[in-house]
Formats: C-alpha cells, sequence, structure tokens
C-alpha cells in the first residue's frame, strides 16, 4: 500500500498535468483568440509555481513558526520570475517554420538540455496542431520550478529550521 505522504506528494504532479493538457486543448482551439491563449499560459506558469512550491514544502518542512512558513510560502514563488522571463522572452515562432534544434535549451536553462535530448529528431512546425512542444516547454518549466523550490527550501531548512522537535504550532 502506498504510504499516505508519498501520494500527498504525488498530486500536485497530477493535477498540474492534467490541467496543463486542458490548458494545451484550450490554446490550439479552433476558435481561439490570442488573449486566451496569453491568459491560460500564465494561468499554467502560475499553478506550475505554485505546486512546485507546495511540493517542496511537504518534502523538506521546516521547523520554525507558522508565520515563518507562511512568509516563505509567499515570497518563494517570487524566485520564479528571471525563469518566467527567460521562458517567456525568447524569439517568437512564425507559422510554419520548424522549431530550433535548441529549443527547450534557450527556454529552459536547467532542464531544457533534457527536453532537446529527448525531441531530438522530431520536426515541429509552429502553428501546426500538435501539442506536444507546449506540453513538454510547461512540464519542463514544472521540472525546474521543482529543482529551484526544494533547493530554496532545503536552504531555508538548514539555516532557519532547528535540529531540536520543538512546539512552533502556536501562533505569536
Amino acid at each position: 500500500m502506498i504510504n499516505s505522504v508519498k501520494l500527498k506528494l504525488l498530486i500536485p504532479p497530477v493535477l498540474f498535468v492534467l490541467s496543463l493538457i486542458l490548458f494545451e486543448i484550450v490554446i490550439t482551439g479552433p476558435d481561439n483568440s490570442g488573449t486566451i491563449s496569453v491568459s491560460a499560459w500564465f494561468i499554467t506558469i502560475a499553478f506550475a509555481v505554485s505546486c512546485a512550491v507546495a511540493i517542496a514544502m511537504d518534502a523538506s518542512p521546516l521547523n520554525i513558526r507558522e508565520k515563518w512558513k507562511q512568509l516563505a510560502a509567499f515570497l518563494a514563488p517570487f524566485i520564479s520570475i528571471p525563469f518566467i522571463f527567460v521562458m517567456i522572452i525568447t524569439p517568437e515562432m512564425v507559422l510554419g517554420q520548424a522549431y530550433p534544434d535548441y529549443y527547450f535549451s534557450k527556454r529552459l536553462p536547467l532542464s531544457g538540455w533534457l527536453l532537446d535530448g529527448l525531441t531530438f529528431g522530431f520536426k515541429f512546425t509552429a502553428g501546426d496542431d500538435n501539442i506536444l512542444p507546449g506540453i513538454l516547454l510547461n512540464i519542463g518549466f514544472f521540472i525546474e520550478m521543482i529543482i529551484v523550490m526544494l533547493l530554496v527550501f532545503w536552504y531555508l531548512k538548514a539555516m532557519f529550521g532547528s535540529s531540536e522537535k520543538n512546539d512552533y504550532s502556536r501562533n505569536e
């Protein structure tokens, strides 16, 4: 039987992948306007960051006061801003143009090389009905955010966590 802690860690990634597939279907829909695509993409990015924070907080619990946990959960997503800029501010794809060989590496500094290796030889063109590049890009971003948030919360635990089992559950 699966441990409840392990099952709890699987819920955010499963929800993210299901919502990602739904958003990609909405983005590539026939009656899609540019506003729907942009808003759906930003909602997907926000959901990826929040799921990564939830996984990192659950994987490395901080033994600090509750108000500091809330502050860490509030400030941690701001670390993702440079990664979002790198993913968004890249050369645009022209309809009918093939994706470049290093498409994911240019947009995802930590996990892009892995996705480029997995998709080597696939020839996708921008504007076609294939949703795989968009799904892979967002999954790579999700993987990057999990890595970054795990490192952030590991650092917070090392710097501010207590090795003793103190009861910090009461509010100040």
